[in-house]
């Protein structure tokens, strides 16, 4: 086993890193660090990962606070571009060793592209314009798959005032009908279609709740990539399942960190999605800001 082999397999064990079989790591200079009361926020650049004007991009990532205080770093990726960063600690450094690159020593911050992370460049910069076909199979896909729980609950809470006001209908007919000649066919007239109106009324309460979440996405207009840096569920006082989904999307030009909340109705499109997973964003914006209601819904593999 070489020295290198040795090293790796330490820090795999030391950090317990699943890297599969096809991996790789690079050297990392940060350049800046924001601390906070939990975390480190940092700024780094990786050694030989320039665009093509030989700028170092920029990375960012938090870290455990007070764990890298020394300025080089490795970076491991796996075959999916999983990433994991580990701090200069013991004889680690031989991998990538002490020296810093002299383009990032004398990095440009106004020049250099911050993208986060690598798989930001598989980014698409530009949104689609959704066509009416586009949004008409959107619609199809979410009336089948979102959570129907709550709209069926309703639909049904609904059905039973339905039901009273044709119950109390039909009372009153057929109390009307017995003050005059007992018509038992009119009776039996009255309360099958009592019965009748009931059942097509409920059927129609049901599906007319059920759609109320499907026809928010009727003014959606485009299609972007985000790439998923966090994705989490809190459950608030009430007991709701709320969900948040943090990353990065194109405004315009420039790679922006975004923040949105995830509906209830919309987590089965959204489920076990993987850390820097590209997904697609539907908006009714071209570049939707902050908190603006979109859907997320990850691609087919």
């Amino acid at each position: 086993m070489s020295k290198e082999t040795e090293i790796i397999e330490k820090v795999i064990e030391k950090y317990n890193l699943d890297l599969g079989d096809d991996y790789t790591y690079v050297g990392a200079t940060i350049i800046k660090r924001s601390d906070f009361p939990q975390s480190t926020e940092i700024l780094y650049c990786e050694d030989g990962f320039n665009d093509e004007n030989g700028i170092p991009y920029i990375m960012q990532s938090v870290v455990p606070k007070g764990t890298f205080d020394r300025d080089r770093m490795i970076v491991f990726y796996t075959k999916s571009l999983q990433r994991y960063i580990i701090p200069i600690d013991g004889e680690n450094y031989t991998l990538i060793g002490n020296g810093i690159p002299e383009n990032v020593k004398n990095i440009d911050y106004g020049k250099a592209k911050k993208i986060i992370h690598r798989k930001a460049l598989e980014l698409k910069k530009d949104p689609e314009e959704l066509s009416q076909e586009e949004k008409d199979e959107l619609y199809k896909k979410y009336i089948k798959k979102y959570k129907k729980g709550r709209m069926l609950i309703a639909g049904i809470l609904s059905s039973l005032l339905w039901f009273i006001i044709i119950f109390l209908c039909a009372i009153f007919l057929v109390a009307d009908t017995e003050t005059g000649n007992v018509n038992d066919s009119l009776i039996m007239a009255i309360l099958t279609g009592g019965a009748i109106l009931f059942i097509i009324g409920t059927i129609l309460i049901i599906k007319f709740f059920i759609k109320i979440p499907a026809k928010r996405l009727k003014s959606f207009a485009y299609k972007s990539d985000f790439l998923v840096m966090d994705y989490k569920k809190d459950i608030d006082i009430k007991g709701l399942n709320e969900s948040h989904i943090y990353g990065l999307a194109y405004d315009e030009d420039k790679c922006k960190l975004m923040s949105y909340g995830v509906s209830h109705y919309d987590v089965e499109f959204i489920q076990d999605v993987g850390y820097f997973e590209i997904v697609s964003r539907y908006s009714k914006n071209k570049n939707p800001k902050n908190l603006e209601y979109c859907l997320f819904v990850r691609k087919e593999k």
